[in-house]
């Protein structure tokens, strides 16, 4: 009996209904992709955010910490006391110090890594896809439409990338 349908019937469900079936799986696909990246995308700018409040808050209360060692500088009586003053300044100056440190890797993780991380996972997706020449289920205009979605995003990234070094660089400045 299937060997009596019409070529249209043929076609449309051998063919037509096949393809776009993986099409719509690629589709989706795409999609989760996308969506997941963009997830990350946000939490690393609530992320950049919150450190960005952490270091001012960090840097307030050293600022505060040191005026209030400097005014207590001339009340001292006695050198041991002086020596105290001085040993409490230097080790508030080496905890100030390790915390600039793990800020300014936070700030690299966060600015730089991690962004770039981001376009390489996109790179990483489309790798993934095979096309039809080696085996798989991609057409090559299919992916070409995805590279071209996905250097939109990839844009998104590197922008908040370059931002985020010249925000660095004020900082470290």
């Amino acid at each position: 009996m299937r060997k009596q349908w019409p070529r249209k019937g043929r076609l449309e469900v051998e063919i037509f209904q096949q393809r776009k079936s993986e099409i719509t799986a690629h589709n989706k696909k795409y999609e989760r992709h996308v969506r997941t990246q963009l997830e990350k995308y946000n939490n690393l700018d609530e992320e950049w955010g919150l450190l960005v409040d952490t270091m001012t808050d960090e840097f307030k209360l050293y600022k505060e910490k040191h005026a209030k060692m400097k005014t207590s500088l001339p009340e001292g009586k006695n050198l041991a006391e002086l020596q105290g003053m001085s040993r409490r300044e230097k080790d508030a100056n080496q905890v100030f110090e390790d915390k600039v440190t793990e800020f300014k890797d936070q700030m690299f993780d966060l600015g730089e890594a991690k962004p770039e991380q981001l376009v390489k996972q996109n790179a990483d997706m489309l790798k993934s896809c095979p096309l039809f020449s080696n085996g798989g289920n991609y057409s090559e205009h299919e992916i070409e439409w995805y590279r071209n979605q996905m250097s939109e995003i990839d844009q998104l990234f590197i922008a908040m990338s370059e931002k985020r070094k010249v925000h660095i660089a004020d900082i470290n400045s």
